[in-house]
């Protein structure tokens, strides 16, 4: 088993057998041993290969697991006790964004955490970030009333799922953001807004353009990750923080903080 996923891997990658070989700093005949199985890989094979195909580190256990070795990554969540500092700082990051919006994901896009400002602007709509949308991706492509307070629809379903992929091809075929696209793609009118858009590259931005209530805003995002992560749901926590895109958004903000 071991050897069919160092092989996926490599190809998913773009390596051949000698390029892999090269990077890792071994033979290309062991590393053909290791995916045909006649040998065995150590645990510090492993990491060496997994490291040289810039594998994540939730995929790198599993490689392990797989050569019959212990994970050595951590995968704690995010109420983990040894991962205090990392809930602290992201407390701090959202807690200076405010009053604009900003929210946690985890790999699969659900909102781990948000600040008021984000609370701010889902009142606002009549929504809750934990009950009406869990997961962030569900308010642009689910069905339903809540997809129409994103005005420019099309372009931010074609730019979105544009990322999703780019992120499940760095992950994997296990990332678990996979099923969220398929999913998403399911969805009515979203392969008619992907029609003719196919191999458009990420834009520098694209604007968030909001309905909430009435009120018109333009949004555009930044994203923040944690630098050398040694747990898997670190590496996969992203912080999304919206900015205003023009002065009317930056009024609206003012008004909703002064309220």
């Amino acid at each position: 088993m071991i050897g069919e996923m160092l092989k996926e891997w490599r190809q998913a990658r773009g390596f051949s057998q000698l390029a892999l070989a090269l990077d890792a700093d071994i033979s290309s005949r062991h590393l053909s041993f290791l995916e045909t199985g006649r040998s065995k890989p150590s645990p510090d094979m492993v990491l060496r290969l997994s490291a040289a195909l810039n594998m994540p580190l939730r995929e790198r256990n599993t490689m392990l697991v797989a050569a019959g070795f212990a994970p050595c990554y951590g995968d704690s969540g995010i109420d983990a006790e040894e991962l205090d500092a990392i809930r602290k700082a992201v407390a701090l990051i959202l807690k200076s964004h405010s009053p604009y919006p900003a929210v946690a994901l985890n790999a699969a896009y659900e909102i781990v955490d948000a600040n008021d400002g984000f609370r701010t602007l889902f009142a606002l709509a009549g929504l809750s970030h934990s009950g009406d949308a869990s997961r962030l991706t569900d308010l642009v492509f689910e069905d339903g009333p809540n997809r129409n307070l994103v005005e420019n629809w099309n372009e931010t379903v074609v730019q979105l799922v544009v990322r999703m992929r780019n992120e499940i091809r760095l992950h994997g075929p296990t990332s678990p953001l996979a099923p969220v696209l398929q999913r998403a793609l399911s969805q009515p009118g979203v392969k008619d807004a992907l029609a003719g858009h196919h191999g458009v590259q990420p834009a520098p931005f694209i604007p968030l353009i909001l309905n909430l209530g009435g009120q018109r805003s333009s949004w555009i995002s930044t994203m923040t990750t944690f630098g050398a992560p040694q747990d898997a749901f670190v590496e996969e926590l992203t912080i999304e923080q919206f900015h205003p895109a023009d002065e009317a958004t930056e009024q609206l903000v003012r008004q909703l903080a002064a309220s």
